[in-house]
């Protein structure tokens, strides 16, 4: 884009911004670096996770700078040009000279599909009871909280369910999916073949977000607590780890009670948490957007930017008027020009 021009008004300018080659932009085959992507046609998702269509090519050499977030076990990193635009987890917006000290918003899409009947199982493995009287009653109850939880109600049938309600869940189901249910008290342990749907249910059951740090899921049972974190780790969430809360007593608005020892399945690396809320997630609204501030809230701190020299540097395209794609994990600008409604992007092939 040779040629000059002065201005003060940021509705008219060139694409100056770009991204080292080693950038991995997303795309529906994973992520990919820039420079294998240069000169291709390809799929992209945007920030929302949307599909747009996407081309990508080589700009020649600028000034970089490495850009460093996050923690030890959380790394972000990426190299951009001194005016490349990243979104801050506030919604905003800032350049790669401005950006140290701010936090850069990390990609994450939360799980919205909770039609799975696993999903109810799960659940049921939380806050599901037995009726002493089996020969009389056939299915499971379960018990929830009224006032926030009415996501609980849609999943076991709408606006007629209780607190407390006799599901449509038999035993024999529980039975078919390795739940032992001959016993008098329910025991608390994950069939075989566990899904994410079943993990979904138990968290939602007995599953939270403190506020800030970490999810966590509660139980009294150790075997169950040592399931979900093997669980976990199949799924990939490899930083998850156990606390044990010894017995003790608690002052509650009617009285002191003991309560036992329990145990927390505990997710605190972001990483971690991001794949928690797209593989896992929440039933109940009110925890996903916990959650969502969770994630927002610990968004990668950038503590260093350091200028790299000058390397082969390349710009994307993205059919989408938000131009928010995601490279190595953060939400970047595709470098375009933004313009209002009805502007039209003024680039010519003529040297004035």
């Amino acid at each position: 884009e040779p040629g000059l021009y002065f201005s003060n008004d940021r509705d008219w300018g060139c694409n100056p911004c770009c991204l080292a080659g080693d950038a991995a932009l997303l795309t529906t085959e994973g992520e990919v670096a820039i420079e294998s992507l240069s000169g291709t046609e390809f799929s992209i998702l945007n920030y929302k996770g949307e599909v747009h269509n996407a081309t990508a090519w080589e700009t020649g050499e600028k000034e970089v700078f490495e850009i460093k977030g996050g923690s030890t076990k959380d790394p972000y990193t990426i190299k951009a040009t001194g005016d490349h635009r990243f979104m801050t987890n506030d919604g905003g917006e800032s350049t790669t000279g401005e950006i140290l000290g701010k936090r850069v918003m990390p990609y994450y899409r939360l799980r919205k599909d909770f039609s799975s009947e696993d999903i109810k199982y799960g659940f049921l493995i939380g806050d599901g009871t037995f009726r002493k009287d089996q020969s009389t009653h056939k299915n499971i109850e379960a018990s929830f909280t009224a006032i926030k939880d009415e996501d609980v109600k849609v999943l076991f049938g709408g606006a007629n369910v209780k607190t407390t309600f006799t599901t449509d869940v038999s035993f024999s189901a529980m039975e078919e999916r390795g739940i032992d249910t001959k016993r008098r008290t329910f025991e608390r342990r994950l069939p075989k073949g566990v899904t994410t749907d079943i993990l979904c249910g138990l968290f939602s059951a007995n599953g939270c977000v403190i506020e800030g740090h970490r999810v966590a899921l509660k139980t009294t049972s150790r075997d169950l607590a040592l399931q979900v974190l093997d669980s976990l780790y199949d799924f990939g969430m490899t930083t998850a780890y156990i606390t044990t809360n010894k017995e003790r007593d608690v002052a509650f608005s009617n009285g002191i009670y003991t309560c036992k020892q329990s145990y927390d399945v505990n997710i605190s690396s972001l990483k971690d948490i991001i794949k928690f809320g797209e593989k896992i997630s929440f039933v109940q609204e009110h925890k996903q957007r916990s959650l969502a501030a969770l994630i927002e809230g610990n968004a990668p701190y950038i503590y260093s930017v350091k200028s790299m020299g000058k390397q082969k540097v390349y710009d994307f395209t993205i059919d989408d008027t938000t131009h928010w794609g995601v490279a190595n994990g953060i939400v970047t600008h595709n470098c375009e020009i933004a313009l209002r409604p009805f502007q039209f992007c003024n680039l010519t092939e003529i040297n004035v």
